[in-house]
This record gives structure tokens, C-alpha cells and sequence, in this order.
């Protein structure tokens, strides 16, 4: 993963298309307990943004959170950054869970987030299908939809923040679904996609775009 601050953070992958997995050189990282997990999910969801502890703490905890929140996070800050960045000498700086005026930030390559490679393909297969080139937008998209594993951050479901990305990410994939399909009937593949349709329209009866196709089909 190409980047200018330092090499920890190019080693790490965050996975929020399915259950909350973290990868480290290619192996899964435990990253602690739901709630740590929960924080670490939460600055994932604003990586690009400065999230202060209160923001946190409301993610977290809801408008009642416990008395010493802001300790508790420090607390949970200073384990993750022990759990992504292990090697890191004492006294330097950390390149992934960063310290910025206002609270913290995640800093994470494009690659190093499947949800961001997941819409990166999509818009790529939406451009490839709009040029014509049913194929490449076709590979394009099989592939952001074979980034997902299950709900968005499943086993972090208890909390509104993963509703809301999951609402808007399980969006993007119906989305994706339905251009891969109109690649797919471009290429001439209407009798291999009949079944998939079928169970795709009973599935989201409101969606015209996918009952049209199976028409098509």
C-alpha cells in the first residue's frame, strides 16, 4: 500500500464487510473486547476526519456514557495502538491511531479499507459499463461484490453508527448488483442470469431496476 508515513499502517487491513477483522502482514490481529473493538470501528467510519473523545464516547455509549469515559478511551487508544503497531520503539510517534488537536484519527491507505476498494470498484465498473466495456466493468464489479462476508460490521450490530453504515453500504451493494446484472445482459449471459434474478427481484420487490432486468433476462 503506497504511502509517506512510515510502513506500519501499509501493513494493516481493516475488514467491516462482515464480522470486524483486522489483518496485520496478511494475519488476523486481535484488537480487544466489543467496546475497544467499537471505538476502533467508529474512527474507521470517520478515518479521513479529527473524532473527538466526546464523539466517541456518544458512538460508544450512547447520551448516558460512564462516569471516567474520557479515560476509558484513553485507555482503549493506548491498547490499539499497542495491538496495530507492536514493533513501534518507545517514545515514537504513532503512524495509524494518530493524536491531533480535537481528539484522534485513523490514518489508513484507500487499500487498506475493503470498503473503500469495494466502492472504488464500483464506481470503476459504473464508468466501464457507461464507455461500453461491458467485460472489464462486469470483472470490475464481481469483484467489490466479492469483498463482502456478511452484514457490515456484524458482530458490532448493537450500535447506531454500524446501522447507519451499514444501511448506506448495503445500498451501495444493491447498487452494484444491479450494474454487474446490466453487464452481465450486455455480454449476452440473459439465460445464466434468470435464476439469480428471479430470487434477486422476490428478494427486493421495490427495486424496478431488477425487476426490469428480469424481464429483460
Amino acid at each position: 500500500m503506497a504511502g509517506n508515513d512510515g510502513d506500519a499502517h501499509h501493513r494493516i487491513r481493516f475488514c467491516v464487510l462482515g464480522p470486524f477483522q483486522v489483518w496485520r502482514d496478511g494475519a488476523p490481529t486481535g484488537v480487544g473486547g466489543a467496546q475497544q473493538r467499537a471505538v476502533l470501528a467508529f474512527l474507521l467510519t470517520e478515518h479521513e476526519r479529527t473524532v473527538s473523545v466526546d464523539q466517541i464516547a456518544d458512538a460508544v455509549w450512547g447520551e448516558r456514557p460512564p462516569a471516567g469515559y474520557a479515560a476509558t478511551i484513553q485507555t482503549y487508544v493506548f491498547r490499539l495502538r499497542e495491538a496495530l503497531e507492536p514493533d513501534r520503539a518507545k517514545g515514537e510517534p504513532p503512524g495509524v491511531l494518530v493524536t491531533e488537536r480535537g481528539g484522534y484519527r485513523l490514518k489508513i491507505d484507500p487499500g487498506g479499507l475493503d470498503a473503500a476498494a469495494f466502492e472504488s470498484l464500483i464506481e470503476s465498473g459504473d464508468s466501464l459499463l457507461a464507455s461500453g466495456r461491458p467485460a472489464e466493468a462486469a470483472a470490475d464489479l464481481r469483484r467489490a461484490l466479492s469483498l463482502w462476508r456478511g452484514p457490515v460490521l456484524a458482530d458490532l450490530a448493537g450500535y447506531d453508527f454500524v446501522a447507519r453504515l451499514g444501511s448506506r453500504l448495503d445500498e451501495l451493494r444493491l447498487r452494484a448488483i444491479e450494474l454487474r446484472t446490466d453487464a452481465e445482459l450486455a455480454l449476452g449471459h440473459n439465460a445464466s442470469m434468470i435464476a439469480e434474478l428471479n430470487s434477486l427481484a422476490e428478494l427486493h420487490p421495490l427495486r424496478e431496476h431488477l425487476q426490469a432486468q428480469r424481464v429483460l433476462a
